[in-house]
């Protein structure tokens, strides 16, 4: 019996390694790992958990690889994604914490090393390019110490470069894809990429307010867009009142007033989506129906959100069937 006893004891913590404040259950197993000490010659960063061995590393295999390699606990962050985890879920993950300006965006490291049948990353890489020439050029100008190139030499260099910085218009193509999500995230962080630093660059100067009023238009244009589409007629929200006349959700609320409060619908159309996998389509359809709606106010016609927009399809179908059976 002593013998039988210890044996699952050590059963039990090769399925339970500790990660600091974290176990690793059995619900871990196929989820993905990121390995802090991977070397540059390594297929990924990320890994595949297959089992524990005797010694509790983990014994994983490359993200979209073959190869195994075997690893200490400590030596890896635990992801909220397994293997067979959508490519839609994860980029919007990525674009959560982007919008949130979230250093180590491991989801965003991820999203980047999947093929996105969506592109999504490759919109978001276009943004992340032209920031990085932005900052680049501007560091540029500003360091430029020659004894013949005054402050307003460099002030008209800026102007020239804010002429020609596509970051403004990458947003607003993206908004007019109706990827709403992926345009608000860009634009929440496009005072961080333009205005900080002309700001510490040139403190005082007047171009700081041009820059503002940049960044303010590009604001109004979105908000303005948004609006109209909010308040638009919706097939998809009127098929679900129909079924479900007492539901409500952020989806059947009034369209926000202002940007204030286009940044809170972002916050509660994205914590619609991650609440999805904990409703149950079939248990709970009203419950999942409202959630759907309320992530689509953001993604409706985007070949990201394709699929859910399927699958809200076929359940409106049903029940629509359903009803005439009655």
């Amino acid at each position: 019996m002593i013998k039988i006893m210890l044996s699952a004891v050590i059963a039990l913590c090769c399925i339970c390694c500790s990660f600091g404040n974290d176990m690793l259950l059995n619900e871990d197993f196929q989820r993905i790992f990121y390995y802090k000490y991977g070397q540059s010659n390594a297929p990924s960063r990320f890994l595949v958990l297959e089992k524990t061995d005797s010694s509790g590393n983990l014994v994983c295999h490359y993200l979209g690889s073959s190869r195994r390699i075997a690893v200490k606990p400590s030596h890896t962050v635990k992801l909220d994604f397994y293997e067979t985890s959508p490519v839609f879920m994860i980029s919007q993950s990525a674009i959560y914490n982007f919008a949130h300006q979230q250093k180590n965006n491991l989801p965003l490291q991820l999203a980047k090393t999947l093929h996105d049948p969506h592109g999504r990353m490759l919109k978001f890489s276009e943004f992340e390019n032209a920031a990085r020439q932005f900052r680049k050029e501007l560091r540029r100008i500003t360091r430029n110490r020659s004894a013949d190139v005054e402050q307003e030499d460099k002030i008209d260099a800026v102007y020239l470069l804010l002429e020609k910085t596509p970051l403004t218009e990458i947003i607003r193509s993206t908004a007019a894809a109706q990827d709403w999500v992926l345009a608000l995230a860009m634009y929440r962080n496009l005072s961080t990429i333009m205005l900080l630093p002309l700001a510490k660059a040139f403190p005082g100067s007047a171009i700081l307010d041009d820059v503002r009023k940049i960044i303010a238009d590009c604001e109004n244009e979105l908000c303005t867009a948004l609006l109209r589409q909010l308040k638009q007629s919706n097939v998809r929200r009127e098929q679900f009142k129909k079924h479900y006349p007492q539901a409500g959700g952020l989806w059947n609320e009034l369209p926000p007033a202002d940007y204030q409060g286009i940044k809170k619908l972002f916050e509660r159309s994205m914590q619609s989506y991650f609440n999805l996998d904990k409703i149950s389509r079939l248990t709970e359809p009203q419950e999942w129906g409202s959630a759907v709606l309320d992530v689509l106010l953001l993604l409706e016609g985007t070949p990201a959100a394709a699929e859910l927009e399927k699958e809200f399809d076929s359940e409106m179908r049903r029940l629509e069937k359903s009803a005439k059976q009655q």
